[in-house]
């Protein structure tokens, strides 16, 4: 038999034989037992010895230079606040008083002075809408040559609202015809920036911030509204997240003093059908709690019905305000407060204002129901309590002017003894059991 012929011994190439040596942790681990490296009887397994060498050096801890102590930045001395206290730090930042009790910040012109400050629009150039231009080529024929008009850009303009994103209309004709709905609507009769809210910036830092800021303040401010059409617009831009949170809102009429006996209403109407639809949008609050009507609203029939068939939470703190001219009046002087006539309202207390609020609230009242069967039924006694209500309030101003509507050398003076204005409508017959409470700075009742 022949004799069998050994197998000849694997023979490692150069290179790896020198990385080999080179690792001590490799060769005490493989050559226990084997006098050397190169008589490994297999390739599978110095493959993985090898592979396992590798493994173990790229896992092998790694020197490094001493790194610099890290130092909290404020957003983590605030991240390690509890949430009751980063909730509190955000309300010192957003929470502010309604907007009808705000004064003028001290660099506003308007403390000292009565002057129209708004943006006026004066430019050198017209952009393609805005002034009616029926012959478009020659507009652009008229650009094409003077590329350097500039086109009126509102400097009050919002800074969060979208970018205008064409270059050749301005602010005005961009909003009406081209930025998308629906988007909150500015009052024209804005005078001053000083009601704006500021430190808005908190929102745009991370989601966590974003999501803590929300809850503190759409639940704590008291959101105001001159118009119902700005109401309206505000309620349908809010995302369906947001509106779950709005806690406080107030409706007011601000503009002109009205009167309600019906020589201005002509001019200024004071209470339109639009004034119906504020119903509809409040019902798209559920998290409301407290809600500030102007007591105006009252004095129109189809305005009081609506109200009677709101349907309004039981937990909902509804108040009739009425507004009372302010305290003095400059002839050429400024105001303290950016709305002075709404910045001394009142608070009725009784008689048809509190009805009223019961029946939003769903409440069986028994004058409503004992008008179905009177003459003219519950609306007969509805229009009744309106035509006394507003009765009450033309005496109340007519008076008022003729009493403490005096003049004096720089300014009017009204209406600033409050007891005495209380004592003057608790004379008026027809409504009985009514009461002035005045409205806190912070706007809580």
């Amino acid at each position: 038999m022949a004799k069998r012929k050994s197998r000849r011994p694997l023979r490692v190439p150069g290179d790896t034989q020198s990385r080999l040596e080179h690792h001590p942790r490799l060769t005490t681990a493989t050559l226990v037992h084997r006098p050397t490296i190169t008589t490994l009887s297999r390739p599978s397994i110095f493959k993985a010895r090898l592979k396992h060498f590798y493994d173990l050096s790229a896992t092998a801890p790694k020197t490094s230079a001493p790194s610099v102590p890290y130092t909290p930045t404020l957003g983590d001395r605030l991240n390690a606040l509890p949430p009751e206290l980063r909730a509190h730090v955000f309300r010192f930042l957003l929470v502010h008083p309604a907007k009808w009790d705000l004064p003028h910040q001290p660099s506003c012109p308007l403390l000292t002075s009565s002057h129209d400050i708004r943006p006026v629009h004066e430019s050198t150039g017209d952009c393609a809408l805005c002034r009616a231009t029926s012959n478009l080529s020659l507009w652009r024929n008229r650009h094409r040559l003077v590329p350097t008009r500039d086109i009126w850009v509102d400097p009050w303009r919002s800074a969060w609202a979208p970018a205008q994103r064409n270059e050749f209309l301005c602010t005005s004709c961009y909003d009406k015809f081209f930025r998308p709905r629906p988007f909150p609507q500015v009052p024209e009769r804005l005078s001053c920036l000083c009601a704006r809210r500021r430190d808005l910036g908190v929102f745009l830092v991370c989601r966590g911030w974003y999501r803590e800021a929300c809850a503190v303040f759409y639940r704590e401010n008291t959101f105001a509204f001159e118009t119902p059409g700005t109401f309206r617009a505000w309620v349908d831009n809010l995302r369906p997240e947001l509106r779950q949170l709005v806690g406080r809102v107030s409706i007011m009429m601000a503009g002109p003093p009205p009167d309600v006996g019906g020589r201005r209403n002509e001019v200024w109407p004071v209470v339109s059908k639009q004034h119906t639809c504020i119903v509809t949008y409040l019902r798209r609050l559920p998290a409301l709690h407290y809600l500030e009507l102007d007591a105006l609203l009252l004095t129109k029939l189809f305005v009081a019905m609506r109200f009677c068939r709101a349907g309004l939470l039981q937990d909902v703190r509804i108040r009739f305000l009425l507004r009372r001219p302010a305290c003095f009046t400059p002839v050429s002087g400024g105001t303290v407060e950016v709305f002075p006539a709404l910045a001394h309202r009142r608070i009725l207390r009784g008689g048809f204002p509190e009805e009223i609020a019961r029946a939003m609230k769903g409440q069986r009242l028994g004058w409503l129901k004992a008008g179905r069967a009177g003459v003219g039924g519950r609306k007969g006694i509805l229009r009744q309590m309106v035509e006394q209500f507003r009765e009450a309030i033309t005496r109340l101003w007519e008076s008022g002017e003729e009493i403490w509507g005096y003049e004096c050398r720089d300014g009017v003076v009204s209406m600033d003894d409050v007891a005495h204005w209380e004592r003057l409508w608790l004379r008026m017959g027809g409504l009985q059991h009514w009461a002035f409470l005045p409205v806190e700075r912070v706007g809580r009742v």
